[in-house]
């Protein structure tokens, strides 16, 4: 029985890979490339979406989590360990202005969980404002807020959301009358907070307007609500700054952050103002927050990331990356878009999603030695988010691999 077989008897049916019944089989990886179990090696401008910031096995993120693995592997919140201190105050200094108090958990759900029940305690309202195409979990309130409907698989979501058009697909005085729609329906004292990415991922890189969430901070302060960012994704250097938000000099209420923290360890957090961190007083703990495990590699993580000048270099290779991809001649392009190292090629036919060619130019990629991604409602937009220590030898290896799939792929059409 081959390993698909053995997966298809025991693991749940919702699973599903890339590559349909040719799943990749990764055994190893280092640096910015896997193998599989073939052998065959692959440039990964996926990083486990958005994950491995500092590519794969990294040394100095592996050996920080080994001492620390040999000196004392578990402990819980409910104990006060130095480590997880250390870590606190490092995302107290490089988060945006504000944020000052941080609770750590397991993963990017959990932290979102936390940051929406923490505005709710916070303001003692019940509901929350969210993007049509934002992605933020599959716990209860995460996938309730998530405005994608092939991720919203619980049948009875708690009905305390109303999702808005994205600024970049219908403009901003839309936006902002659907917002204000929203409020006149409810009443301002209905919402806790809008929870929003700074560039919604799983929607296909969906990019606000110049000057959007410095509009939206005022909006929302001006009814009394609060501003979650959601920089599951965009955190750590992704988008060419520590954060994505920071990309529109706006700081939010409260932040989650996880992914590319850990490099491939499970850690993430909650972060919040004082104002907000002052009415979070009733007893909270996490069994896996703050792990010693994952938090001294997160550390190393941080100091790596400032060692290296990687926001800058992320926006470096970004613009690098986007005028090669931008240089490809092809109609199915309608547009390359993203900040830093998120960058999303928009494929479509006759005004339709070119769900099909996606697809093909992914294999095609592959069979060239090269992952990517696919993001988008209509799962039409192939998606770059190589490890941020990516060469620009290896920009241009994958910028003209896609222009040759692109030309391979041309005959599909939908």
């Amino acid at each position: 029985m081959n390993l698909l077989e053995r997966k298809r008897r025991v693991l749940m049916p919702c699973l599903y890979h890339f590559f349909g019944d040719d799943p990749l089989h990764l055994v190893d990886g280092k640096g910015t490339v896997v193998r599989d179990d073939r052998g065959r090696e692959y440039l990964d401008f996926y990083s486990g979406v958005a994950v491995n910031g500092l590519g794969h096995c990294h040394p100095e993120v592996v050996e920080a989590a080994a001492q620390q693995m040999r000196k004392l592997q578990h402990t819980t919140t409910i104990f006060l360990t130095e480590p997880m201190i250390e870590l606190a105050e490092k995302l107290v200094d490089v988060a945006p202005r504000g944020l000052s108090r941080v609770f750590f958990c397991a993963d990017g759900s959990g932290a979102n969980e936390g940051a929406l029940i923490a505005a709710r305690i916070a303001t003692g309202r019940p509901a929350f404002l969210a993007f049509r195409g934002g992605l933020h979990g599959r716990t209860s309130l995460t996938m309730a807020t998530t405005g994608l409907p092939m991720w919203q698989a619980d049948p009875f979501r708690p009905e305390v959301v109303i999702h808005v058009d994205h600024p970049m697909n219908v403009g901003m005085d839309v936006h902002f009358s659907q917002l204000q729609q929203a409020i006149a329906s409810k009443g301002a004292d209905y919402f806790a907070a809008f929870i929003a990415e700074p560039i919604c991922g799983n929607g296909g890189i969906l990019v606000p307007p110049d000057g959007y969430f410095q509009k939206l901070r005022a909006f929302l302060q001006e009814h009394g609500i609060l501003l979650i960012a959601d920089e599951v994704q965009t955190g750590f250097c992704r988008t060419g700054e520590w954060f994505g938000l920071q990309n529109w000099e706006t700081s939010p209420d409260l932040m989650s952050v996880a992914k590319a923290l850990g490099n491939g360890l499970p850690i993430a957090a909650w972060m919040a103002t004082e104002e907000v961190a002052a009415r979070l007083t009733s007893p909270q703990a996490s069994t896996f927050g703050g792990n010693l495990v994952p938090v001294a590699a997160a550390l190393k993580v941080l100091e790596i990331m400032q060692r290296e000048n990687l926001a800058t270099e992320s926006r470096r290779k970004g613009e690098r990356f986007k005028e090669m991809l931008r240089a490809i001649d092809d109609d199915g392009i309608v547009d390359v878009r993203g900040k830093g190292l998120m960058i999303g090629v928009e494929l479509s036919h006759e005004g339709q999603p070119a769900t099909d060619r996606c697809d093909a130019v992914l294999r095609s990629l592959r069979d060239n030695g090269i992952l990517a991604g696919k993001t988008g409602p209509g799962r039409n937009v192939l998606t770059f988010e190589p490890p941020l220590i990516v060469s620009d030898d290896e920009l241009e290896r994958v910028a003209t691999a896609t222009a040759d799939a692109m030309a391979a792929t041309r005959e599909v059409l939908a």
